[in-house]
């Protein structure tokens, strides 16, 4: 089973990877950004994993792989920041 983790910061805010394992409506007003998009490029025949900014970050065959990526990198990636704030006593601001 799947685990989801909200990361809440001082000002109350909460950040995470969204799911609808958990009604985060039920938490108040949603804000919702994009970190990345899934495409197909027809071309390779594959699909590509970019960041907003047009970056390729991961391609696969199957979209599904891609998912998965894309969870497990957001995923760590919150993680470490998350962390990396607390070992320097700071308050998560992002």
């Amino acid at each position: 089973m799947a685990t989801h983790e909200i990361i809440f910061q001082t000002d109350g805010t909460g950040r995470c990877l969204y799911t609808e394992a958990i009604d985060l409506a039920a938490l108040g007003r949603l804000a919702i950004a994009r970190a990345t998009t899934i495409e197909f490029d027809a071309a390779a025949q594959r699909w590509v994993v970019r960041t907003p900014e047009g970056v390729e970050r991961f391609r696969h065959a199957r979209r599904e792989a891609c998912v998965a990526w894309e969870h497990a990198a957001l995923e760590a990636a919150e993680t470490h920041k998350h962390e990396s704030h607390h070992q320097q006593g700071e308050p998560d601001h992002d």
